[in-house]
């Protein structure tokens, strides 16, 4: 099966599972007679298409693509034996670091964590392990006292809590805080203080990552007893202001009743700058997710709602939810149980829930519950590109007699991936509208962009600050450009542009103000193509903007109330990103079809590696079908089609078609040997315009400057050839990449920065 045949399902069907037990909750207000939502899997492609250009995408590769963190390497056997399944893992949980790499680009040090021990109330046994390459590989597992996987603080700190508060007095419990300095190598254990105006039964649950807000405070999320609720958990945020030694009660997210529950629970900073969190709701049939918001960060919350997926009215199963808003702003979720799924919010606020699907499954058809535990991890690999973890098999309990209890994944059950309990993670692009974004940063690192600026302030702690950092695919608030005072940014780019749509990140979690221009010449700038007053940015926001040009400017005012590093003013590019009316494939789903683009065979977007330049692939390997690519576009009597061109391995020729409905007045093609021929309509044979080696062996760029009548053709801004139409049109509307044909076979190309205009 090729890699592209994946479509995402975005609806949310009702399934004939039992209804929750008893009467409409005075939390929400909804009649729990509702079914519950059946999250779809992923179906084959059958379109033509991953979606349309102009809409927002959830989507990653087939199931094939899904690979082991652990146990590594991959084992062979489809069944563990009697002593392997004594190697738990379960649990898992992510979280991403900014780094420098050792050849002094961007990169990240991605951290996974997972428990090694049963599901019960037992000392805690932790492994971790590391990628550097966004997830593709992680090295080998080792010992860890991290519960689960930190975050980064503002002041560069690792952060992370233990998971058992333990009672002071009514008053007061006690949580151990993980901290490192030195991004992971080594750990220092302190213990922090957890006061509360209520008198606690004891104890309590630190469940889930942190947060920390933009003035500093570190939010945790918290589900504990009280005297006056019984044995019944509430859900709550923390908030320390002294950099994690001491915690206060914030706020009440959920306070339990005689029927419902509230325990672990997912907080996010939204893209407004209000606070979202999801909870697990118990004592229904089953585990349901319900979410509040807060917009005074976290002191009061919204009368909790029941979460909807894809506005239908079904009730939502799942535990231990994860929300995640990317660089581009749109806001995720990832659950489970049954399975392990995604969903996202499109306004990056979570009021609405769209295009869920399942990301992975281990059934054995006994049972939904079966397999997997449902818990995930997630986090971002890019502006537009997610990791999520998952495990293989549910953790086994402990009965009260003291025994293992299997039984959501028994030994020697029809699992669909055996019974192994095993780490295991996928990519997905979460994708916003509009396929033209322009890859800056490879760019920037194969000298095709260059960058003018003033915002050059720098520090050896912040190693991500630098120019570059306003296009290096991350918000997190230091890998950003930053200037002591107001700032200019120029980017140069390869050649001209004509920009429909801009993307800015400036201060994170502050406001600020900038202005955005396009010059032809990079001396005469005109007036904005976009202006940016007092905004507060928590993520990338995007606008429309029409204006051609090879030359960008942006100009970020100064603001008082500066880190105190930086000086008394200061102004931040936090990120930056251009769309143009060029096809460049970097906002389009990697190993699925390209959005917009019809009759595909064989073709989808290459590669998979993370941070890499995203190109078309056309892969002809097969004697009964082509590999073949169209697009069609407004009609009109002069059209340019321009592409860059690798061959990969061609064993005959690639062909490239300017159409006009069903008609193809110009029709070329490029040959093993790298010469030009084009098809005369009217002799019915093909005629050579340049010879062998006009196109090489590496990248190419072709161009066909085109009228209904004739046409000038280049490689390299080099003309080669003029031709005519053959046969003529009214008009041109489309173009085609295509293989030499049906039964012909071993020809494989890639297209990038498609134009046609």
């Amino acid at each position: 099966m090729s890699p592209h045949r994946l479509l995402l399902a975005a609806a949310c069907l009702l399934t004939a599972v039992p209804a929750l037990q008893g009467t409409a909750s005075a939390t929400t207000g909804t009649a729990n007679a509702l079914a519950y939502c059946q999250i779809p899997d992923t179906p084959a492609v059958t379109a033509q298409e991953s979606g349309p250009r102009t809409g927002y995408l959830l989507g990653s590769a087939t199931d094939a693509s899904v690979s082991w963190v652990y146990p590594s390497p991959k084992p062979t056997a489809k069944e563990p034996t009697a002593a392997q399944r004594q190697d738990y893992a379960g649990f898992p949980s992510l979280t991403a670091v900014d780094v420098v790499k050792p050849d002094g680009t961007p990169g990240q040090k991605v951290i996974a964590t997972w428990s090694k021990n049963v599901d019960a109330g037992v000392k805690q046994s932790t492994a971790l392990a590391v990628s550097d390459n966004g997830g593709e590989t992680f090295g080998a597992p080792v010992p860890t006292d991290l519960r689960e996987a930190p975050i980064q603080l503002h002041d560069g700190r690792l952060f992370a809590t233990a998971y058992y508060l333990t009672k002071v007095d009514a008053h007061t419990n006690k949580l151990n805080i993980l901290t490192s300095s030195d991004l992971g190598e080594t750990w220092t254990t302190t213990s922090a203080t957890f006061s509360s105006p209520d008198e606690l039964t004891g104890g309590g649950v630190a469940h889930g990552q942190p947060i920390q807000l933009p003035d500093g405070t570190i939010l945790v999320t918290v589900y504990t007893r009280y005297t006056a609720a019984g044995d019944r958990y509430n859900s709550e945020v923390y908030a320390s202001t002294d950099g994690g030694r001491s915690f206060t009660r914030r706020g009440v997210m959920a306070r339990s009743d005689a029927t419902y529950t509230y325990d672990e629970t997912a907080i996010e900073q939204t893209a407004d700058g209000s606070l979202l969190a999801v909870m697990r709701r118990d004592g229904g049939t089953y585990a349901t997710l319900h979410q509040t918001r807060s917009t005074d960060d976290g002191l009061t919350w919204s009368p909790v709602s029941d979460l909807r997926l894809g506005g239908q009215s079904c009730v939502v199963r799942g535990v231990a939810p994860r929300l995640l808003l990317m660089p581009n702003g749109v806001l995720v979720l990832s659950a489970g149980r049954p399975d392990n799924w995604a969903a996202i919010s499109t306004d990056g606020r979570g009021d609405s829930w769209t295009q869920q699907r399942v990301t992975y499954h281990n059934r054995d058809g006994v049972y939904d519950a079966h397999g997997s535990s449902g818990y995930t991890g997630v986090v971002a690999v890019g502006a537009n590109r997610l990791l999520q973890i998952v495990d293989n098999c549910k953790l086994p309990g402990v009965n009260a007699d003291g025994r293992l209890n299997e039984s959501a994944c028994p030994a020697g059950g029809r699992f669909e991936h055996g019974s192994w309990y095993a780490i295991k993670r996928r990519h997905l692009d979460v994708l916003t509208p509009d396929a033209g974004k322009i890859d800056l940063a490879n760019k920037y690192r194969q000298g095709e962009l260059t960058v003018d600026t003033t915002m050059t302030w720098s520090s050896q702690n912040r190693p991500r600050v630098r120019p570059d950092g306003a296009f290096d695919g991350s918000t997190n608030y230091w890998s950003s450009a930053v200037a002591a005072g107001p700032g200019e940014y120029v980017m140069h780019l390869d050649r001209d542009y004509t920009f429909t749509r801009l993307g800015l990140s400036l201060r994170p979690g502050h406001a600020a103000s900038a202005r955005v221009y396009v010059s032809k010449d990079g001396q005469n700038w005109g007036e904005p193509v976009a202006t940016i007053t007092g905004r507060t940015d928590y993520a990338l926001r995007y606008q429309a903007i029409n204006a051609a040009g090879r030359h960008v400017k942006v100009v970020t005012d100064a603001v008082a109330g500066c880190d105190a590093e930086i000086g008394e003013t200061c102004a931040m590019l936090n990120e930056v990103e251009l769309y143009s009316t060029t096809d460049t494939f970097d906002n389009d789903p990697v190993s699925i079809r390209p959005r917009g683009y019809q009759n595909l065979s064989n073709a989808w977007v290459v590669p998979p590696a993370v941070g890499a330049d995203r190109r078309l692939k056309l892969s002809d390997f097969s004697t009964g079908s082509m590999a073949k690519a169209t697009r069609t576009t407004t009609a009109a009597t002069r059209k340019t089609l321009e592409f860059r061109y690798y061959p990969n391995t061609v064993a005959n020729s690639f062909l490239f078609t300017l159409t006009s409905g069903t008609v193809s007045p110009y029709h070329l093609s490029i040959s093993k040997s790298g010469s030009l021929s084009r098809y005369d309509a009217s002799a019915r044979k093909w005629v050579t315009l340049a010879p062998a080696g006009t196109v090489g062996a590496g990248w190419s760029r072709i161009r066909l400057e085109a009228t209904t009548g004739s046409a000038a053709l280049f490689v390299n801004d080099r003309q080669v050839a003029t031709l005519a139409a053959s046969p003529a049109a009214s008009s041109l509307s489309g173009y085609s990449f295509t293989s030499a044909g049906t039964a012909t076979v071993g020809d494989e190309a890639l297209f990038d920065d498609i134009r046609f205009e």
